[in-house]
Order: C-alpha cells, then sequence, then structure tokens
C-alpha cells in the first residue's frame, strides 16, 4: 500500500509504503532484495514473516536506496514485507 501525502503551503508531497513486497522471492540462498521504489535513506524497516528487522543487525540498505541485503539468505517459505519513506 502506498499512501501520499500533500504537505500544505505547496511543499512537495511524500509517499510512505506500507506492507511492500519485493522484487525477488526469498529462495534459501538469496540475500539481496529490490524494494519496488527508490526510498529515502535510512527510513528502511524489513519485516520477515512479521517480525521487524535490526538494521546493520539483520540487513542493511544499498547505497541507491533501492533495496538492501539480509545477512543471512531467508527460506523459500519466509515473507519479507517494506516499509518506507518514498524518495
Amino acid at each position: 500500500m502506498t499512501i501520499r501525502i500533500k504537505h500544505p503551503g505547496g511543499l512537495s508531497s511524500s509517499s510512505f509504503v506500507i506492507n511492500g513486497t519485493v522484487a525477488e522471492s526469498p529462495d534459501g540462498t538469496r540475500t539481496s532484495f529490490t524494494t519496488p521504489a527508490v526510498f529515502v535513506a535510512s527510513t528502511l524497516q524489513v519485516y520477515m514473516d512479521g517480525v521487524n528487522q535490526i538494521p546493520t543487525t539483520d540487513f542493511t540498505e544499498s547505497s541507491a536506496s533501492t533495496g538492501f541485503t539480509m545477512t543471512f539468505a531467508p527460506d523459500t517459505d519466509e515473507v519479507l514485507r517494506v516499509c518506507y519513506i518514498g524518495a
């Protein structure tokens, strides 16, 4: 789900992605995943099977803010979801 908020006074709007999916499916070997859109650095939240993962402990954001790398490979039966502020 994407929510777009328009700021008063003519400021730019922001997109908040909630419960977004990633482009790739976990397969037990993949560790890199792509988000649906570019995000503002340090706003990415990753959830695996509903559990919030810890930045730098469980995942790191890509330098281009287009995805992330897990510190382990999620199994095929695990579900990844993301929340972030769109850039």
